[in-house]
């Protein structure tokens, strides 16, 4: 895919600085600017605008997924929960064996509390990240999003904290299906 033609940048700066004048101005809030940029977006065909939306939409929602998940844990946190070195969590991360998603704010990983039980790490948290791949925003909303099957009401979370071993190998399936790599 090639890269679109974009204005020089005097003329991008320019354009910025009006945007950003207009903005202060008329005060609006920053959803609204968020808004404007999105029905932008939305009107020009060019691929990689559409992707710039997609990261636009995904960066609104972090903060409702997150709500959705309930507490984390920094890296110094469950690495004192676990009784090893920040090292050893970031290279547990890296290995695919804990959940962990970028900070919203800032740098650094959170890591879900669900995933840990008495100072250790689920047996089912291995097996859905391999399912599902490590994109941990992508992990994190697959498995706490609700769902609605024949009439039940569920999340793949839930499933996972229940006691039925069928429920791991029913998200990990849903998990292979939905994995996004």
């Amino acid at each position: 895919m090639q890269m679109p033609s974009v204005a020089p940048p005097s003329a991008i700066q320019f354009a910025e600085e009006i945007i950003l004048a207009a903005a202060r101005t008329a005060r609006l809030p920053a959803r609204n600017l968020i808004a404007i940029v999105g029905e932008y977006l939305k009107e020009n065909p060019d691929p990689w605008a559409q992707w710039e939306l997609a990261a636009l939409e995904g960066d609104t929602v972090k903060p409702v997924i997150e709500t959705r998940s309930g507490l984390s844990l920094s890296t110094g946190e469950a690495a004192e929960m676990l009784k090893r070195t920040t090292q050893t969590i970031c290279n547990m991360v890296e290995r695919n064996e804990l959940i962990a998603y970028p900070e919203i704010h800032g740098r650094g990983w959170r890591f879900p509390r669900w995933q840990f039980a008495h100072g250790t790490v689920h047996e089912w948290v291995a097996p859905i990240i391999a399912a599902y791949g490590h994109n941990g925003w992508g992990l994190l909303d697959f498995l706490t999003v609700p769902r609605v099957v024949n009439g039940e009401s569920f999340t793949y979370l839930e499933r996972l904290k229940s006691p039925d071993p069928e429920a791991i190998d029913e998200a990990r399936a849903a998990a292979s299906r939905s994995n996004p790599d």
